[in-house]
């Protein structure tokens, strides 16, 4: 009687039902798991990277060392949002500063202000420290593959320093 029209397709298992009655999710039903994660071209994504090994930065300012980094596939233009983690392992020297910067980036440099310092001063003993680090970020993100960076910078000659037990996340936002 209101024109609007129903259809149901009822399986032995699953069924499928449509209706121009009603607006909404209510609207449509279809078995779990009937749409491909590439068919849906809205939708919020993940990736992410894990590894064990250590990456030993270069001891000289100004040169970017790629810790790890992870790729998402986005359906559509939206922001990604990537935040990295590492255990840092600091081999410091008494007597000189020692210090890194981390973050994470769209390229293989560091971005100008959104960076983070690892310092050990001078006035330290020498000896190994131990320190997480987790740096993140928002970016624009267009249709398809979108890599991101964790990157350090060590700032200083002396000692070294070890990014460990790394990870980096990257979330999808549609806008």
């Amino acid at each position: 009687g209101t024109e609007s029209a129903i259809v149901s397709i009822f399986g032995e298992t699953e069924s499928i039902f449509l209706s121009s009655r009603t607006t909404g999710n209510s609207s449509v039903a279809i078995p779990n798991n009937a749409i491909e994660a590439l068919e849906i071209l809205n939708e919020a994504g993940a990736a992410e990277t894990e590894n064990s090994s250590s990456v030993l930065l270069t001891a000289s300012s100004g040169v970017n060392d790629t810790i790890d980094t992870v790729t998402v596939t986005a359906p559509t233009d939206g922001f990604v949002l990537v935040i990295a983690t590492a255990e840092v392992s600091v081999n410091h020297i008494n007597a000189s500063v020692t210090s890194a910067n981390f973050g994470v980036s769209s390229t293989t440099s560091l971005p100008v202000n959104g960076d983070i310092e690892l310092r050990i001063d001078d006035d330290m003993p020498t000896g190994t420290y131990d320190y997480p680090v987790t740096v993140q970020a928002i970016f624009p993100a267009s249709a398809g593959s979108n890599t991101y960076y964790f990157v350090g910078d060590q700032n200083t000659t002396t000692g070294d320093f070890f990014a460990l037990d790394r990870q980096v996340s990257a979330i999808f936002v549609p806008t």
